[in-house]
């Protein structure tokens, strides 16, 4: 949820941003993708 944050603030200003990013301490990014390209993982 931490990257969530920052891509809808930057998508407020920019409608088309589809990108996620925080650089600190550690470095972390998200990114938007078509439903249709993720596979599902079964877990334990």
């Amino acid at each position: 949820m931490a990257l969530l944050g920052p891509m809808m603030t930057c998508a407020y200003e920019e409608p088309t941003c589809e990108i996620g990013l925080i650089a600190g301490t550690g470095s972390n990014a998200c990114y938007m993708e078509e439903m249709r390209n993720v596979e599902m993982v079964d877990g334990e």
